[in-house]
Order: C-alpha cells, then structure tokens, then sequence
C-alpha cells in the first residue's frame, strides 16, 4: 500500500485504482526505468535491422530503393495508429497499451527472421550445391556458359527475393504499429505524473540512456555478422569477400525474447501516477471528446492552429529526414572506407555510444539547473544547430584513394564498353556474383576470373590464385580486392563524428522540452500522437526513399539476376560522398531555422520549470467541471419530473 503522504496526492477518483498496485510501480522513476530500458531493446532491433541491410541485399539480391521500401512500411503504419492511439490513448491505462505495443514489436522481430527459416542461406553465392560448399565456385572464362531458362528458374527459386522482401515489409509494418503505442504514450504520460522543473532531467536521462540501445544493436550486429549466415558451414572465403553473408538472423531472436519480457512490468503500472499533480491536465470540460471518432479533425484542426507547435513539427520533420546519415552510415563505412560489414557495424555502434549519450544528458541536467529562458534556451539551440552541421563540410572532403576496379570501370565507361571488352568478350561473363581479383601488380581490379580473361586456378593457394589471364598479358591475380591504405582519413572521419554527436546531442533534451511546452496541457497525448504521425508520413517515411536514392545513383555496376538488376556491387564513391552530406547538410541547416522561427512566439510558451498555472487553472476547470455536471443532474431529474 501507499503510504499515507502518497494517497492525499492522488484524487479521490483514483484511490481505488491505486491500491490494485504495488506501491514499487507508483513512482514515476519506476517507469523512467522501464521505459528507458524498452526504448534501448526497440532502438537495438532498429539498428540491428540498420546494421544488416546491406547484407540482405546480397543474400536476397535487392536494391537499396527496396530496401527504402522496407523502411517505410514501418512509417506507414506508425502514421495510423499515432493519430489513433493519440486520439483514444487517454481513455485507458497507457502503461497496458503500451505493454501490448511491445509485445507487437516482439513479434515483428521474429516475423524478420522467418526468410532463413524458410530458404535456409544464401549458397548461390559459393558453390553449386551444398555438396561443393568446401570448394568455392569462381566464374571462370574456359567454363562459363550462358543461363539457361531453367537454370534461371531454379535460382529464383533459390534466392526468393519476392517472399522475403513481403515478409520483411510485413515485420516492419508489425513493429511500426507496436512502437507507435510506446512513443506516444510514453512520453505524456512521463510528462504528466512528474514535475515540469524535473522533465527535462527525466527526459534528458531516459534518451541519454537509450543511446545505449543503438551500441546494442550495431555491436549484435557487429558480432552476428562475423559468422557465415549458417554457423555450423565452414566456408572457404573471407569476410572481406563481397560474396560472404553474415548471420543476420540470430540478433532477431534474441531482442524478441527480451522485448517480450521486457512489456510484463508495463501491466502493473496505474492509469495515473499522480505523485505530482496537475489538475488541468485531467479535468477539462472545453476539452474535445476523445470517444468519438469523428472528432479527430476538431482536434487536428487546434493542432494546426498552434504555431510554435506547427514550426516545431516542420523542424523536428527535417531533423529526423537528416537521420538517414546515421542509419546510413554502415553502408558508408563498406563502400567508401571498405570496411568489412560486422566492422562497419562496430564503428557505428561506437558513435552512438559516449557522444551521444553524454550530450543528451549533460543538456538535459543543464537545462534542469540553471533554467534558461525559453528565448535564451532557443537561440542557443539555433546556434549549436549551425555549429553541428559543419561537421559535415568537413566530413565531405575526407576521401580515400580512388579503388582500382572503380578507375578500371570509369576508363570502360569512357571508352564506351562497361564490362566487356575484347580479351573477355567469348567468355560469356555476366553481373550476377561479384568475384573480385587483384592482378599481381596490386594496382589491377576486376569484376571476376571470368571478366579478366583467367582460365586456370590453382586452389592449393589461399586466396586462390589465376592464370592465364588474357585482360591481365602474363601476370597472374589473387581472389579478392586489392588493398587500399585509408586508414588516416578513415580515423579523422571518425573524430568528426564523435564530436558532431556531441554537439547534436545537446538539443535532444530542448527540443523535446519546447515542444511539450508548445502544447496545451489537456491535448498533450493528441498532440504528440499527431506529430508522431507527421513525422511518419513526412519523416521517416521519405528519408529511407531519398538516402536510398542517392545511393542507388551513385552504383556504377549492377548486379544481374535473370536479365534483371538486382543489387548494386560496386559504387561511384566520390559522387556517394558529395551526395550523402550535402543532402544531410541542407536537412540539418533548415531545421535550425525553424528553431529560430518558434523564438518569434516565444511569449507563448509558458510554464516553463512550474506547475503553479497549471494548478491555478486546474482549480477552475474542476469547479467549472463540477458546475456543469451538477447543471445536467438537475436538468435530468426536471425532466423525470415533466414526465
């Protein structure tokens, strides 16, 4: 039971459903620590997902313009179910619908790793048949043949490109209707039961902590991927090697299991903590009926009404459009810096950790401590905007030597060939598996044994050795890529990334405490379910289809599969580099003027670190409330009377 201090805060209306529930889960620092550590498992399966897209690709031979479309299905449905759980949330308990939201994601996980299950992996890749799987096939120029139909038919039935793409989409849809209930929800309801003076530490401190859930994901994912798709294989290729697909499928289960147990504290938390009361927040007689359905539009149209709210929404809109730098940037890693996927993963994993999490919470604590103005509070957000974004200028010129198979290409292209030339031109080569040589010169890249011309192999040698290379005259080749050294600008452009999410993690804890404070108290859940819904249809349903894009237009050789692009193999990547940050600068630039807009109705946001307003208007509400209800008693029993 609560002790007797406790119960005197709590309204009479809610005694009952309080004493139902263990007193440990009446505090609001208890569901700090529930929420915070939901949020770390639903940001690991994120960017666990983020960490192994690239290896999906390969395994199931797909663009990443579907991969984008993957993406969005989860946007897709947070947009729904943002506005309806935003609509309907407060008239249940929150902490319960968040539970069943969790248990929803729990399931999306599993529903992600159903493709393995039902195709196993990805031996088109290596070998022949399973029986040859110690022995990797290579395309050479004496053996290859062109594909038959049948032969065509039957490796579109070993890949299933069309089934695991709808379950992958499927498993996004899932998790996107089940953390539109955690965020939505969430938030107000962590807002509503603690002091304002305290929200922004609670909230610097439950999204500082959570930064931990991205380390999670990219580092299982840094781990899963050093082992082939199939564990128990032994395969005779490096990790380096493009054809090597990692076990992607493994970190799915395991965040299932602990989403799952994770949403079991959720269901003995009560409708209202209300150790800090705000009475305006409940009792509101002006306040639009959420039971209706039909009153959805009403309660939009006061949403679009709100300025500052509208200008904090755009901008939050193009900060989150920019995140496709961050979710981006294993496959930057890969293809610009040649890391190895499960390496990419790592240093990914390790950007979030310290930078972010330190900013975000030392912001919240010093906005919880001195309490700036709202206008000082603003224009100091402006300014770190400014000041982050230059990390990507300098980002941009930080380039690698350009690889040898990428000036071999860009010559061909020129001479107006693209993989074919005349000392390959009987060999029948095709674009479906990328074979990487290096002629012994070290300086010579080729797409395959069969594109240099090679018609011998000694595979006593490992890597494997070639001969008899017509394109490469009398030198012989190695498998794999010829080695690069960009270790200098690889270790800078890590340094500028770890400051960059210092700098930018100081505006997470402002941004969310203006944009509380931009809402009205009785449609606070409302209005977070309506920007969780534009953030989803403008957000992140369109940055997933432009980062996507940009990658896509910088591939210089496709993969073929059946006559039929597949995914790309090899990229420009000067134009990747010029492209990715310019996009992600000019996002970045934009939402920092919004920031300076909202400062133009900054005499709007009241009640900054205080609830005495709020109790001074809730006192009325209820005496209105309370006025109005006796009004209809009376009105009731005159009628019974006429009758």
């Amino acid at each position: 039971m609560p002790n007797s201090s406790y119960v005197r805060n709590v309204e009479p209306s809610s005694r009952r459903t309080h004493r139902r529930f263990i007193p440990q889960f009446s505090d609001p620092r208890s569901f700090l620590t529930v929420f915070t550590v939901i949020g770390n498992l639903e940001l690991a399966l994120y960017f666990y997902l983020i960490s192994v897209l690239n290896t999906l690709e390969k395994r199931f031979g797909y663009s990443a313009r579907t991969t984008a479309v993957i993406l969005i299905c989860d946007n897709i449905a947070s947009a729904v179910f943002g506005l309806l759980f935003g609509h309907w949330g407060c008239r249940y308990n929150r902490p319960h619908l968040m539970g069943v939201g969790v248990i929803i994601i729990s399931l999306s996980a599993l529903i992600f790793t159903m493709p393995y299950f039902i195709f196993g992996p990805g031996l088109h890749l290596l070998a022949k048949s399973l029986t040859t799987l110690n022995q990797t096939t290579f395309d050479m120029c004496d053996e290859r043949k062109e594909l038959t139909l049948a032969d065509c038919r039957d490796e579109q039935h070993l890949s299933s490109t069309i089934i695991a793409i709808f379950l992958f989409c499927l498993a996004s849809l899932v998790n996107g209707i089940g953390y539109s209930s955690y965020y939505v929800l969430g938030v107000p309801y962590l807002d509503d039961n603690v002091e304002k003076e305290k929200f922004p530490v609670y909230i610097g401190i439950s999204v500082a902590l959570r930064f931990v859930g991205p380390v999670v994901g990219y580092g299982l994912g840094s781990i899963c991927l050093l082992f082939y798709e199939n564990p128990f294989y032994n395969v005779q290729i490096q990790r380096s090697d493009p054809r090597f697909i990692g076990a992607w499928w493994p970190g799915f289960i395991l965040l299932s299991l602990l989403l799952f147990l994770s949403s079991i504290p959720l269901f003995f938390f009560p409708r209202r903590i209300k150790l800090y009361p705000r009475k305006g927040s409940f009792l509101n007689p002006q306040a639009i009926d959420p039971r209706k359905f039909g009153n959805i539009w009403p309660r939009t149209k006061r949403m679009l009404a709100n300025t500052p709210l509208i200008l904090k929404t755009i901008g939050g809109t193009v900060s989150i459009l920019s995140m496709g730098y961050i979710l981006f940037m294993p496959k930057y890693f890969q293809i610009h810096f040649r890391q190895t996927s499960s390496e990419a993963s790592f240093y990914s994993g390790l950007l979030n950790l310290f930078p972010m999490g330190f900013g975000t919470f030392f912001g919240g604590f010093l906005i919880s401590k001195y309490k700036p103005s709202p206008k000082l509070l603003l224009v100091s957000m402006f300014l770190i905007g400014i000041l982050q974004n230059q990390g990507l200028i300098i980002n941009m010129f930080l380039k690698c030597p350009q690889s040898p198979i990428q000036k071999n290409v860009d010559s061909l292209i020129v001479e107006g060939h693209y993989l074919t030339t005349s000392c390959n031109s009987d060999c029948n080569c095709n674009q479906r598996i990328f074979q990487p040589i290096c002629a012994s010169d070290r300086v010579t890249e080729l797409f395959s044994p069969c594109h240099a011309g090679c018609s011998r192999i000694d595979r006593s040698q490992k890597p494997e050795l070639f001969y008899e290379c017509k394109c490469l005259g009398d030198s012989s080749a190695v498998s794999g890529l010829c080695s690069i050294d960009c270790s200098s600008s690889f270790s800078m452009f890590l340094f500028v990334c770890f400051v960059y999410g210092i700098i930018s993690s100081f505006l997470t804890a402002g941004d969310t405490v203006v944009a509380m404070r931009c809402m009205n108290p009785d449609e606070k859940t409302y209005a977070v379910g309506f920007m969780h819904s534009v953030f989803s249809l403008f957000a992140w349903l369109p940055f997933p289809l432009i980062y996507g894009a940009i990658s896509d237009s910088s591939c210089m050789v496709w993969g073929e599969e059946c006559n039929q692009k597949s995914n790309c193999w090899i990229y420009d990547v000067n134009k990747y580099r010029f492209s990715l940050h310019s996009v992600t600068y000019f996002f970045g630039i934009f939402a920092a003027f919004c920031n300076l807009g909202v400062l133009c109705f900054v005499k709007r946001l009241n009640n900054f670190y205080n609830d005495n307003d709020d109790e001074e208007s809730g006192e009325k509400q209820d005496l209105e409330f309370k006025f109005a209800r006796r009004q209809s008693a009376e009105s009731a029993h005159l009628s019974e009377l006429d009758l």
